[in-house]
């Protein structure tokens, strides 16, 4: 666990460069076992083959490395997800694909503010965030690996790509956008820049791009060992400095970035995550039950105490321009 992984300070082996400045002096800031997050999944209701977790039930520990030259948090990127896993965990988690959120309606209003016609979301998953761009004027396109969850897309009117972005990179006919989105991806990727510079390609000349990642700083440091955060799920920890960087690199130009409106019914949920969480990585529940964080969190919102924290909600977001 955390304090017992940052008295040791231990330096990861070779081989584990920056994804964002490429300087390999990564130490420990975090770390857990494999067995710990099956335990922790299995108490979320998901149960995983061994052909989902790969290589990693090979490994002792799964660290959380922080960069010793630009403070970028991420685990051993090849620790990413397989197709199995997504599968298994598409299959087994009924709420994976949300049905709204705030980049979705960020992103709207800045394509009606700009008159933009047409949009790509990338990971489109069933179609909800194309489903409110629709509304709003937009033509809509997807690109989703998921082959059940890009027919549930496509059976309401999108126009949904089922292949990788690569192969869709390398056509002669490539498509071009005035907004391409990506929404919670970016961190499971494994080379997130190069991932960025592939999205970026199918947008036409100053078109835009947007992005939203989990944050690092916000409501989801409740529940710090959400086996969400961590591989095979998640890969890489996002601030809006580590979004504007990436960006930088994959030749796009920054915009505007930042961090969501708190919202306490998601702080409540965290808190009671952590604790239910509690018996797979051996830590003490925090006090109070479920009875505290309810009371918190309705006390809290009908005192418009979410003004006090206009930036800790649960994602990070980004907008670039093409350059």
């Amino acid at each position: 666990m955390k304090e017992a992984t940052a008295r040791s300070q231990a330096v990861a082996p070779g081989g584990n460069a920056c994804a964002l400045c490429g300087v390999d002096s990564p130490v420990s800031v975090d770390a857990v076992t494999p067995s710990q997050l099956q335990a922790a999944w299995k108490l979320m209701g998901v149960s995983f083959s061994p052909e989902a977790w790969g290589e990693l039930l090979r490994v002792e520990r799964i660290h959380l490395w922080r960069c010793g030259n630009c403070g970028f948090e991420y685990s051993d990127l090849k620790q990413a997800g397989n197709g199995a896993f997504y599968e298994e965990l598409q299959r087994q988690f009924s709420n994976y694909y949300p049905a709204d959120s705030t980049e979705f309606l960020r992103a709207v209003n800045f394509a009606q503010e700009l008159q933009l016609k047409d949009v790509l979301d990338v990971g489109c998953g069933e179609g909800a965030f194309l489903d409110l761009a629709r509304k709003a004027g937009l033509q809509t396109h997807g690109v989703e690996l998921n082959a059940k969850a890009a027919a549930v897309a496509r059976s309401k009117g999108h126009e949904v790509y089922d292949e990788l972005l690569e192969s869709m990179v390398a056509r002669k006919n490539q498509p071009r956008f005035d907004l391409v989105t990506l929404w919670q991806v970016l961190e499971h990727v494994s080379e997130p820049v190069n991932f960025l510079e592939q999205c970026a390609s199918f947008l036409r000349p100053n078109g835009y791009l947007a992005v939203a990642v989990p944050s690092e700083s916000g409501v989801n440091t409740l529940c710090p060992y959400n086996p969400h955060c961590w591989p095979p799920h998640h890969v890489t920890r996002w601030r809006v400095k580590d979004l504007r960087r990436a960006g930088e690199k994959a030749g796009l130009k920054f915009l505007t970035g930042g961090n969501d409106p708190a919202n306490m019914y998601h702080a409540r949920s965290m808190w009671e995550l952590h604790n239910k969480l509690a018996p797979a990585f051996g830590y003490s529940p925090r006090p109070g039950g479920k009875l505290f964080p309810k009371i918190v969190a309705a006390g809290a919102t009908r005192l418009g105490a979410t003004k006090l924290l206009p930036e800790w909600g649960p994602s990070t977001f980004a907008f670039y321009r093409a350059s």
